[in-house]
């Protein structure tokens, strides 16, 4: 605010959203921003110490709409009461209910029910802006009667009450305590300041949440209005298109282009700091604006999002991974498991046979479910195939341990015309590990229990359900809470239970991890798993009589401290994966550092890099290498294959002989060949398993024996894993699955052989993708925001000072809500929640194409009829392509689900709609698929 009116832009109008009223009360001259401060700490004890145990929900729905809900029987004398209340009106689609937390924890159930959007927000507790703060209010007017409130300069639009405050009138004393108990209406704020005739608004917080906002409360087609942005820039290394000097100059243009006077010299003294500018030549006019593209993300991507922000440059968001206890929670009368379902039972073997793992306790939950009034089919599989690949028994169906046998089961169920409503899957539970504490299993049988989870997931995934179907995938020994052990092998089903719901919406997946040998655990599995409306938990321990859920807590890193390094400009380092995007950067890194970097690759090393003859190489990293001949350090290149253990064993013999010691191994070979679940073949998982799970299981058993020859160990060892092993991601099971093995190998085994392990999840570096990348990363958001690989070798410096053993999350954007969008919001996705064309079209004007001259019957036009509703924009064509029009990977979901409740054409796989021309491709695609020729 300050830089701008250094520019010479006062604005007319100011106001806040809840807090950041008190910003606004120093920008206005009413506060000192001492004296705010203080109120606001003074405010939070008052709130806190009132011991309400409270929530906030956000939800995305009208306030009307929002009233009606609290008229409801079930509400009406709560609401009445106080306990529970609309806090925030923040625009005619998003609102939060504010209150005590059980009727916040049962309102969000009952909008889950009717599949409205809703968001539990973090706010330590305290449900702000709800009559249950009103005992606060003494002292908060206490503390304000002890300031000095002076009369304000400007006029403020105020939250409480939504109206206009004009300058040099005084700021009534008990305001403050009204603004932390009474409702906050922005969204009548906003429209109090287009009244008094603003005609454009600067969001000056740290995201662009309040302009989205803002949009709803102006009108898109009066021509004049402008909401420019001002946010931290997050940009790439080399990315100039969003540094801050950049966002501020756009901003300043388009208050210009509305007929704002700019002091210019006085802005271009502001901007010299950030660079050089020059004299450019303009009309003399505005250009009439045409908008032949949509607002921005419509329907799923309005979500509320209140915790995410932009990075700035040099920052990132690094998070620690851990449980907490989560109780399931109580259903309300009426809401319990009073729906008779029909369940599949995936087990090993029929009743009356011998029974173990998860036979015996299928036994148990398929009787107490019948008992309930269910339908359950038990599935076994044959131990080798057979003719016919399926055959009923009764209750029980035996298939062939083969993808065929599973798309015959399947297909059956679906051409019955009642399919099952809920399949459990007990092929991954096999009992308690053998008394020297090593599984009882060997490695390729659990990594063959995987492959027929996968096996599942692979045959659910073109499918089209028209009611969606819950998936619980129960196991044992998959992760470790607290320190009982785990086979790391079997967190690879994560994989494919995180992607199989983002690749086909009618499915949804859950993972149950229980101990089998616990008293009780079938009574607790069946409470889980046997509720009408199941938890949104995606991931459930169970153990003894607790539940616990996955947690991700912000993790501070130590600061770099010259002289301190971990990294030392004499040691000796060796990297797998060395010539790799990351591994390649980390061996230029240490190199100029001064070490000497043991480069692990799998292919072969020209004859020609140690001629100095390679400037001209047709491979980058040849030429890379070969520019760093002239660094402190030294770089020697060792071809070997991690997943052969020979052959990674002889380049740690061979170093420690010549270098006399190994310092630090840093593991990052990887594939990274993303395939469809649908798409995947027999060899994709043990691709990706060779380097990530063979060969960490190698590096840790070749230290294992150098350990035991009492020959000196490396400090550290240093595990590169992704953030898609706890986001999943379309097209990336497997890679997942690899991934998460990883993370559970290194919770294993902290400190053995006297080594740190450290294991690190990764969000996306700045680098250029190859082909196998699909449009919807290329197009997306994430490029923006990945960090430069000098941002990522400084986290990795502050990982090693920081953490002794154990997990580093590095996000470049905030996790919390992202688990929400890719994984939680996944699973409420419906064609209710998508926006309607009126609400959310801009293109009043653009290219009018022939495809809109198709009749009204024609299927065609009836298709694009849908998508234009999804995406909001009339003037899309059959030729237009689904990213260039504002597509992105959760709309291309939404879009999945409402063609799949359509009567007229099947649903796309995902992968059909990434890998479309144009919206014509794709109804051609669809047309096949559905059987008959397109029109």
């Amino acid at each position: 605010a300050q830089l701008l009116e250094a520019c010479g832009l006062r604005p007319d109008y100011l106001v806040g959203h809840s807090m950041s009223e008190y910003v606004v009360a120093t920008l206005a001259g009413i506060l000192k921003v001492e004296d705010a401060i203080g109120l606001m700490v003074a405010r939070g004890r008052a709130m806190a110490n009132l011991g309400v145990d409270g929530a906030m929900l956000a939800v995305k729905c009208s306030p009307d709409d929002a009233e009606r809900i609290l008229e409801e029987e079930a509400w009406r004398d709560r609401a009445e009461a106080g306990e529970v209340s609309v806090g925030v009106v923040n625009s005619k689609t998003s609102v939060v209910f504010t209150g005590k937390r059980e009727l916040i924890e049962r309102l969000q159930q009952r909008l889950e029910k009717a599949e409205i959007p809703n968001q539990i927000l973090n706010t330590a507790g305290v449900p702000s802006h709800s009559p249950l703060m009103k005992p606060a209010a003494d002292l908060i007017d206490a503390h304000v009667r002890t300031l000095e409130q002076r009369i304000p300069d400007l006029a403020i639009a105020l939250n409480s009450g939504g109206y206009l405050h004009q300058a040099k009138v005084p700021l009534p004393e008990t305001y403050w305590s009204r603004q932390a108990s009474g409702t906050i209406r922005f969204d009548r704020s906003l429209a109090a300041i287009v009244a008094a005739g603003a005609t454009a608004l600067i969001d000056l917080g740290p995201s662009c949440n309040l302009a989205r906002f803002a949009h709803e409360a102006m009108n898109p087609e009066d021509g004049k209005t402008r909401i420019p942005a001002i946010a931290s820039a997050a940009r790439g290394k080399d990315d100039l298109k969003f540094t801050d000097r950049h966002v501020l100059l756009e901003c300043l243009g388009d208050l210009w282009s509305l007929g704002v006077a700019v002091d210019w010299k006085r802005a271009r003294d502001q901007l010299e700091p950030f660079g050089s500018h020059r004299r450019i030549s303009l009309p003399t006019y505005s250009f009439d604006r045409y908008r032949c593209w949509p607002d921005g993300p419509a329907g799923l991507t309005a979500l509320p999002q209140t915790e995410e922000r932009e990075r700035r440059r040099g920052e990132a968001f690094i998070y620690a991974q851990s449980w907490t206890e989560k109780i399931l929670p109580r259903l309300a009368s009426g809401d319990g498991s009073t729906k008779a379902l029909r369940w599949l039972v995936l087990a090993d073997r029929p009743f009356g046979e011998t029974q173990r793992g998860g036979d015996a306790l299928a036994n148990r939950i398929t009787r107490q479910l019948e008992d309930a009034g269910h339908e359950v089919v038990r599935v076994c599989r044959r131990t080798k195939p057979s003719n016919p690949s399926i055959k009923v028994k009764g209750s029980i169906i035996m298939i062939d341990p083969t993808p065929e046998g599973l798309k015959a089961l399947f297909d059956a169920e679906i051409a019955s015309g009642r399919p099952a409503d809920r399949i459990l899957c007990l092929w991954h539970l096999h009992g308690r590990a053998d008394a020297s504490g090593g599984p009882n299993m060997q490695q390729t049988d659990l990594l063959r229990s995987y492959e027929a989870i996968l096996d599942v997931a692979r045959v659910l995934s073109p499918l089209t359900f028209q009611t969606p179907v819950d998936v619980w995938i129960v196991g044992d020994r998959m992760v470790q809470v607290g320190e009982e052990p785990v086979d790391p092998e079997k967190a690879c089903v994560f994989g494919p239970a995180i992607v199989l719901p983002q690749e086909n919406p009618s499915v949804d997946c859950r993972v149950v991890d229980l101990n089998i040998d616990d008293p009780g655990v079938a009574d607790r599995l069946v409470a889980e798993i046997g509720r009408d409306v199941p938890s949104p938990d995606g991931v459930v321990a169970l153990r003894g009589n607790r539940r616990w859920v996955p947690h991700f807590p912000e993790l501070a890193l130590a600061a770099r401290v010259p002289g301190d390094e971990i990294l030392r400009p004499d040691g000796v380092y060796l990297i797998t994966g060395a010539l790799g995007r990351i591994g390649l950067s980390l061996t230029e890194h240490l190199v100029k550092l001064g070490a000497t970097v043991i480069a692990i690759t799998r292919r072969a090393v020209p004859a020609a890099l140690s001629s100095g003859r390679v400037y001209l190489h047709e491979d980058g990293w040849i030429r890379r290498l070969a520019a760093l001949e002239d660094a402190k350090g030294r770089v020697i290149l060792r071809q070997a294959d991690v997943s052969d253990f020979d052959s990674l064993s002889s380049v740690l013999d061979v170093t420690i002989r010549e270098c006399g010691r190994i310092n630090g191994i840093f593991h990052a070979a990887a594939l990274g060949d993303s395939k469809f679940l649908s798409e995947m073949e027999d060899t994709t998982s043990a691709n990706e398993f060779a380097s990530k799970v063979i060969g960490t299981r190698n590096l840790y058993d070749a230290l294992k024996r150098i350990h035991s020859t009492h020959t000196p160990v490396p400090e550290f060892v240093f595990l590169f894993s992704s953030l898609a092993s706890i986001l999943g991601g379309p097209a990336m099971a497997a890679y997942a699955a690899a991934n998460r093995f990883m993370d559970a190998f290194a919770r294993q085994v902290p400190g053995k052989l006297d080594i740190r392990w450290i294991n690190s999840n990764w969000d996306d570096w700045d680098y250029s993708y190859e082909w196998q990348v699909t449009a919807a990363y290329a197009t997306s958001h994430a490029k923006e925001v990945a960090l430069g690989p000098d941002e990522g070798i400084d986290i990795i410096e502050r990982i090693l000072a920081t953490i002794d053993n154990g997990q580093a999350i590095v996000a470049t954007r905030p996790l919390p809500p992202r688990i929400r969008q890719w994984v939680d919001q996944v699973r409420t996705i419906t064609p209710d929640e998508l926006p309607d064309e009126k609400k959310t079209s801009s293109c009043e004007e653009g290219r009018k194409s022939k495809d809109n001259m198709l009749g009204e019957r024609d299927p065609r036009s009836l298709f694009l009829d849908e998508v234009k509703s999804l995406l909001g924009a009339k003037e899309i064509g059959l030729d237009d392509n689904f990213f260039d029009v504002g597509g992105d990977s959760l709309l291309a979901t939404a879009l999945q689900v409402r063609l799949m409740k359509s009567d007229r054409w099947r649903s796309p796989q995902l992968n059909e709609i990434f890998k479309a021309e144009t919206f014509g491709d794709l109804y051609d695609r669809i047309s096949r698929r559905n059987g008959h020729q397109s029109q």
